[in-house]
């Protein structure tokens, strides 16, 4: 009854009746395998707890439970494929392909309704099934190609009518929802605001209101600072002391003045920054639910194993042990840690961290490795992290590009030990003890930190909060989109640094971390011995690394819909799927001209093949040629492409792969001796590659 091989009974606990539909055995209609060892391997490993059957059913009645409470549905849930098909078996771990993969540009159905039907009807369906609209008494669903109707288990006469999209309508609702990761859409209002300000407005008017804001805001500065000594009066002392340059009442009024959504982040840069529990969402931040693994209480139950355990580890280190120990003493003297202490002399429930070091370049960086102490399991945060990616730079250079007409020049600033500059809050204090390793006797000794430490997953949340805010800012008001013309740029310079200086952050103002303004920047380097292999991989390096072009043009959006057929013939696993991304590669062939430096939304009717195409890997080696293949052709031809799924009752492309053109025009057709030429060359080239 519910997808399962063998006769089993499984016991659910929920504090709602909606499960109540599931309460049903097994009709005895088929035969169930038996529960033994069969060459070595028990039953149980080669069942499923919950059947994919079983998994429709449930979500049919959440689905129902949800609607009833007045939720709209916005996703499938019912047309994922079994956990054994080769649509499942290629879903990447990775975070973006796995976004990208889930993420559904258009809802699978149009509507969903909960409809009764006679009981005669009713009995004879057993699980979903599609049907005719007439077959469905009173229900209307003009200009619907069919129904899906699934039984619902908790009513002897209703069921779930579900209605596809027409093709018609289908592309209608493509192109609203356009292309989801279009350059032209990736820019934040603030930046896009100050990028046309500075593109559109003459450079002099441009100077002319950084200069009004630094004079404004200066002023502003003074007559706050009476009121800023008494506010940081009353700080705790470390806190007090990490923020002794730093002007908060300031950059809260310059957020309040700017609009800027998250607000709060100035109240709990005073505060300072816990290190374990949950961090709220931010406002103005996407959701993204991270919950805590352990609580304060699991922590402090663990504490003392992983502080012996700590200590053991920095007592047996070797590596970096001068340089480590001659850090953490800098650090005291700027006031960013306390210390050294003895291990008697920490207080009761301290949680330890291990400090150790990594070489980068000429370099030596501490890090503070807060997951062996646990206290990174102990922190869960509700918002999604949204840094300005590579996808941003390159979308808000195309947007100046466009406006400006010219040449565009980039900087980078590097606030100095960023997170340091950020300061604990009282209650992470004693959860702030790194363990270092005195070289000069051998004993290892404990030091406070007072400010974020390097290693802390909070520290990561606090860092981006405080710099996206300064980012707004700069945004708003000095029109700071962190490129500039050349005309341009030496005032962008200046009134960077003032901002950053105004508020009181630290950055670097010359060498390597301070570069001007500038085109771009590349070096090469390499050692006296074994300059042919280091040629050769700087070769293969140059290979992987090249950069993708992405041109002003790259604007219009171009709606792509594929398909294939077996009509006919005895279907083989997986032949559909290469079919699918054959039909792809075959329309970036074909049309490589009309589709180049174009956004791309290929709509396809088939998961392994949209999901292959996006992970560029699969089980099948012929899918993952064909999607290499692609891949080569995406860059090639300068293209953004997105893959998306489209039902095969909604797919324009469904009948013609059928042979059926009724409705387009001949003129547009491409002669099948050009197609069966293009098909030669592809099979030959991916037989070349397999051999």
């Amino acid at each position: 009854m519910m997808g399962g091989s063998r006769l089993k009974r499984t016991a659910l606990l929920c504090n709602n009746d909606l499960i109540t539909g599931l309460a049903v055995t097994c009709d005895g209609s088929h035969e169930h395998l038996p529960w033994d060892v069969h060459e070595g391997v028990l039953a149980t490993k080669l069942e499923t707890a919950y059947p994919h059957q079983f998994c429709k059913h449930f979500v049919s009645l959440l689905l129902q439970h949800l609607t009833q409470k007045g939720c709209r549905d916005g996703l499938n849930l019912l047309e994922g494929d079994p956990a054994n098909s080769s649509g499942a078996r290629v879903v990447t771990t990775q975070a973006k392909t796995k976004k990208a993969a889930s993420f559904q540009v258009i809802p699978e159905f149009c509507r969903r309704t909960r409809w009764t039907v006679p009981g005669q009807l009713r009995s004879t369906l057993q699980t979903t099934q599609w049907l005719g609209p007439d077959k469905i008494p009173g229900f209307k669903a003009p200009g619907a190609p069919a129904l899906r109707v699934t039984p619902l288990l908790s009513s002897a006469t209703d069921v779930l009518v579900e209605v596809p999209w027409n093709p018609q309508e289908f592309v209608a609702k493509a192109r609203l929802a356009g292309h989801p990761p279009h350059l032209c859409v990736g820019v934040p209002p603030a930046l896009r605001k100050a990028i046309l300000a500075c593109s559109k407005q003459p450079a002099a008017k441009v100077i002319e209101t950084r200069a009004a804001q630094s004079r404004r805001w200066l002023q502003r500065a003074q007559e706050l600072q009476l009121a800023e000594n008494d506010f940081k009066a009353k700080l705790p002392e470390h806190i007090r002391g990490s923020l002794r340059n730093k002007r908060i009442l300031l950059f809260k009024e310059m957020l309040e003045a700017s609009h800027y959504a998250d607000k709060a982040v100035a109240d709990d840069l005073a505060q300072g920054f816990d290190l374990v529990g949950h961090l709220d969402l931010p406002a103005g931040w996407s959701t993204d639910f991270r919950p805590a693994f352990l609580s304060l209480k699991d922590l402090s139950q663990l504490t003392q194993e992983t502080n012996h355990q700590v200590i053991k580890e920095v007592e047996d280190s070797s590596q970096f042990l001068e340089e480590l120990w001659q850090k953490s003493l800098d650090e005291v003297s700027k006031g960013w840690s306390e210390g050294p202490f003895r291990e008697q002399d920490l207080p009761q429930g301290a949680v330890i961290s291990k400090r150790f070091a990594i070489q980068q370049g000429s370099k030596v960086r501490p890090i503070d490795d807060l997951s062996q102490s646990h206290i990174n399991e102990a922190f869960g945060s509700m918002g999604k992290i949204e840094l300005h990616d590579v996808e941003t730079i390159a979308a808000s250079a195309i947007l100046f590009l466009r406006h400006a007409g010219q040449g565009l020049l980039g900087k980078t600033i590097d606030l100095k030990s960023a997170s340091r500059q950020l300061p604990l809050s009282e209650e992470a204090l004693n959860m702030a003890y790194v363990a270092v390793k005195d070289p000069s006797s051998g004993e290892v000794r404990f030091f406070r930190l007072l400010c974020l430490p390097f290693g802390a997953v909070a520290a990561v949340h606090a860092f981006i909060r405080v710099s996206l805010a300064i980012c707004h800012i700069g945004n708003t008001f000095w029109h700071l989109p962190w490129s500039s013309t050349r005309q341009l740029a030496p005032s962008a310079e200046a009134s960077a640094c003032f901002l950053l200086d105004l508020l009181g952050f630290e950055f670097d103002r010359d060498g390597d971390k301070a570069p001007p303004f500038q085109e771009g920047k590349a070096a090469l380097c390499g050692g006296p011995t074994g300059r042919l292999p280091k040629g050769f991989m700087r070769r293969i390096s140059d290979i992987i690394n090249a950069p993708a072009y992405v041109r002003t043009v790259t604007s219009e959006t171009v709606y792509a819909f594929t398909d294939a057929s077996q009509e006919g013939k005895s279907k083989v696993i997986n032949e559909l799927e290469r079919l699918e991304s054959i039909a792809v590669l075959l329309l970036f062939i074909l049309a490589r001209e009309f589709l180049r430096g174009k956004h791309v939304m290929c709509y396809l009717d088939n998961e392994a093949a949209r999901i292959t195409l996006l992970k560029l890997t699969s089980d099948s080696e012929a899918l993952t040629l064909l999607s290499n293949a692609c891949a080569l052709l995406e860059q090639e031809l300068e293209m953004i492409p997105f893959y998306a799924r489209v039902p095969s009752k909604s797919n324009m492309a469904d009948a013609p792969s059928r042979l059926d053109f009724t409705g387009l025009p001949h003129n547009c057709r491409f002669q099948d001796q050009v197609l069966l030429a293009e098909m030669a060359k592809l099979v030959n080239s991916l037989v070349g590659r397999c051999a």
